[in-house]
């Protein structure tokens, strides 16, 4: 879909509420609206923008992808190798670092449940989930936390995944992305004073 990658959120400026402020604006605003990049001044607005958005193609994107053939299962295969092998290669590391409480299974199994109901919700069947290098030393870091203390490292994983679950729910409703963004901008112009 066009313009969903390359676009910051934060590049976009607010929607003007008078006539005279959007002829007087030199952004083109039927483009911000076709790309629902701007804040929508409502709760949840952008999820609602993006799932009216989407709707119209949501269904033909899993069936394009049926009817596909050959050129969907050499794609289809290549990408599942190209997931596979970070998940065995990250897995193991982990597996060695903590001891065997979790490790390749454990990876495969969580990139596979998440992907499909990322898959699904999303509306987008094409999108990639695989582990990576910071999320591995993060989850790395929190053992390293959890095992001094004497917590269980699989519960206080859960209640990590559990909580910026919700918190990044609260950021896709309220829209707080773009307060974030500029608080990190305000606060590297600070530091290079």
């Amino acid at each position: 879909m066009p313009g969903q990658a390359g676009i910051a959120r934060q590049s976009m400026p607010a929607l003007p509420t008078s006539a005279s402020a959007k002829q007087n604006s030199s952004v083109d605003w039927a483009l911000v609206r076709e790309d629902g990049l701007y804040f929508s001044g409502r709760f949840a607005g952008g999820i609602r923008a993006d799932i009216r958005r989407r709707l119209p193609w949501y269904a033909s994107d899993w069936t394009d992808g049926a009817r596909g053939g050959v050129k969907t299962l050499t794609a289809a295969l290549y990408m599942f190798f190209g997931c596979l092998a970070p998940g065995i290669a990250f897995g193991a590391y982990f597996d060695q670092y903590s001891g065997g409480k979790s490790g390749v299974v454990e990876y495969l199994i969580t990139q596979g449940v998440s992907g499909v109901i990322f898959a699904i919700i999303s509306g987008q069947p094409l999108v990639i989930l695989r582990p990576t290098g910071p999320i591995t030393v993060f989850i790395s870091q929190l053992y390293r936390i959890t095992a001094p203390m004497g917590v269980d490292y699989l519960s206080v994983q859960a209640w990590v995944g559990i909580f910026t679950g919700l918190y990044m729910i609260i950021i896709a409703v309220t829209d707080l992305f773009g307060f974030f963004v500029s608080i990190i901008f305000i606060s590297m112009g600070i530091g290079n004073i």
